[in-house]
Order: structure tokens, then sequence, then C-alpha cells
């Protein structure tokens, strides 16, 4: 696994960077991200933001009916005696 990190055009250290919201030709880190006034009132998606897509989980519940849960009970009931002798 190669991790590439790019010179941050603020501070001039190599971390991992973004490209700026508000100025594309800057790539800056987090912490020069976080210290630009700019943030807070005018940049709408600062690079330290982290975009997730929200996940829906969808789970289908089986239905089992009354028979089946009585047949699996004595099969385990019967392989739990087996064991025991």
């Amino acid at each position: 696994m190669t991790i590439y990190w790019e010179r941050c055009d603020f501070c001039g250290l190599y971390k991992p960077t973004s490209r700026c919201a508000m100025f594309p030709e800057l790539s800056v880190d987090f912490m020069c991200c976080v210290s630009c006034p700019l943030w807070m009132n005018t940049c709408k998606s600062p690079t330290w933001k982290i975009s997730t897509k929200p996940v829906s989980l969808q789970l289908k519940s089986r239905g089992v009916s009354a028979e089946e849960r009585k047949r699996v009970f004595e099969e385990l009931m019967k392989s739990l005696e087996s064991s025991k002798s």
C-alpha cells in the first residue's frame, strides 16, 4: 500500500492534503484549513469535513412457523441428549 503525501501550500509541510474549496489552486492540510479565518463564515465545504453517505439498513425478518420452531427445538433436544450419553 502506498500513501502519497503532498506539500501543503500554506505551511509547506508534507502531509495529506486536499484542494481548498475557496481557492482551488491551493492544496491545504487539515490544520491549515482549520486555521483559515474564512472557513467559519464563507467556506461551504472545508477540507477537514468528512463526507459520508448515509447507509440504510434493510433487515428482512424471516417468518418462522410454530411447527418449524417445534421441529428445530426437538432436534436440538435430541442432539443434546445424545451428547450426554
